[in-house]
């Protein structure tokens, strides 16, 4: 796959072309999206991305990317790739897990492989990236492989985050309890905007 050679902010189509080839590869990693709601053109923010409703319209989602996107497809991918896995069956902020956000670092590392791009990891040293980089690490310890395991959750429980301790040792009967119980539980409770 090649990214485009336009600027992401002056160029909505490719970023259609993008979120949608996003949710095939995810679909297709993980199994079907929840169809009960409409995913919507990205867009661009001010703050970190985000996947947030429709201001007008509670039944559409959006990835909001970072202001660092507008002009650098690399950055699109990155950070699109990981709002794709929380379009696939959007939690609000509060709800979010280990798991899930484990698997959308895990799926943004893999896109932007897909993209011939030199997969970008959360650096543990960042403030910003150490639970991510620690979500990471948790997932890591899934036996099915990440994407896999993603799956094979996603087939179980519906939503990633629904995910249970209970759940995850029912797949997989050796996982260490206190991982289960560490992917089971909230990344951030302190919002209650999705994520």
């Amino acid at each position: 796959m090649e990214l485009p050679n336009t600027v992401p902010t002056d160029d909505p189509a490719g970023m259609w072309k993008m979120q949608c080839d996003l949710l095939d590869m995810a679909e297709h990693l993980l199994g079907q999206r929840d169809y009960s709601f409409c995913i919507c053109q990205p867009e661009f923010g001010t703050g970190p991305p985000i996947v947030l409703s429709s201001p007008n319209n509670s039944s559409e989602r959006r990835a909001v990317l970072s202001s660092n996107a507008r002009f650098y497809w690399p950055t699109v991918v990155y950070e699109l790739a990981h709002e794709t896995i929380h379009l696939l069956n959007p939690v609000t902020h509060s709800e979010v897990t280990y798991l899930e956000e484990g698997v959308a670092v895990a799926f943004s590392i893999h896109a932007q492989k897909k993209y011939r791009e030199s997969a970008q990891e959360p650096n543990p040293d960042k403030r910003e990236d150490r639970k991510y980089a620690f979500a990471y690490s948790l997932v890591e310890k899934l036996p099915d492989g990440i994407l896999g395991s993603g799956k094979k959750i996603r087939q179980k429980v519906g939503r990633l985050s629904d995910a249970t301790a209970i759940d995850l040792r029912d797949l997989y009967p050796g996982l260490e309890h206190s991982i289960a119980e560490k992917l089971a539980s909230k990344f951030n409770n302190q919002q209650t905007q999705f994520c």
